[in-house]
């Protein structure tokens, strides 16, 4: 008998803060709190957008499946932050935790030649579609050629930043419902299972630029050294935000 892969699925959603997807409304513990209204209150012509790489529609950021049966212990998916105007930016992650994965985002750099020296690593591969998100500024300056390969890697320093509702000293982590992050997400009374009540992380300042900008990021998801429960499945709600922000908004 055939010994059956197990997969751990991670769902991801990619949002543009000046026009929040309906179908965010499906899930219950994002359902009432204001944290998502706040963000959203983005001023034109001062426009930020979260994409997929360079710029390229949303669509196309997709996590799927995460075999911890492979010889990898992590993965890497690219996304990007663009706009105009906006001097500086904060990145915002929300995540359950059903799984012992940890998050975190890099800045990414990119070529078409194949990394060397590192051979049986699952590369952060990105074929270019020249489908950008619709929005103002209608062109950003792009390096990419459309239905060509590129190869991403890890760029620079981790991006830091603080885990804003997290239980202390809990490991594996997870939401302390004493939080007022709680109360922004659910009812005062609702009863939520621990490992679904979302963490919410914010990076420190990022840089943007008067000009049009286009910003890639790796997001690694890791599970170096981690137990995984391989007699169940367990799904995990990701979800990745870009505001602007002041100078000294860490």
């Amino acid at each position: 008998m055939k010994k059956l892969k197990k997969h751990w699925k991670l769902i991801a959603a990619l949002m543009i803060l000046a026009s929040l997807s309906v179908s965010i409304i499906a899930y219950s513990w994002f359902a009432n709190q204001h944290e998502i209204a706040r963000m959203q209150e983005i001023v034109p012509p001062n426009n930020i957008y979260l994409s997929a790489a360079h710029r390229e529609s949303e669509v196309y950021f997709q996590i799927g499946e995460v075999n911890t049966n492979s010889t990898a212990t992590y993965r890497e998916y690219v996304f990007s932050v663009s706009g105009q105007g906006i001097p500086y930016y904060v990145l915002k992650l929300a995540h359950t935790t059903n799984n012992p994965f940890t998050y975190e985002i890099y800045p990414a750099s990119f070529s078409t030649s194949k990394p060397s020296g590192t051979e049986g690593v699952d590369y952060v591969t990105y074929t270019a579609t020249g489908v950008h998100t619709v929005g103002s500024p209608e062109t950003v300056p792009d390096d990419v050629v459309a239905d060509t390969t590129y190869y991403y890697t890890i760029g620079g320093e981790k991006i830091t930043g603080t885990y804003q509702n997290d239980m202390e000293n809990s490991d594996p982590m997870i939401a302390d419902p004493s939080a007022s992050h709680h109360g922004r997400t659910y009812l005062e009374n609702d009863l939520v299972q621990k490992n679904a009540e979302p963490l919410y992380w914010k990076s420190n300042t990022q840089t943007g630029s008067a000009s049009a900008f286009c910003h890639n990021f790796i997001l690694k998801v890791d599970w170096t050294g981690k137990t995984i429960d391989k007699t169940l499945k367990e799904t995990d709600i990701v979800y990745l935000f870009a505001s602007t922000s002041s100078a000294s908004g860490n």
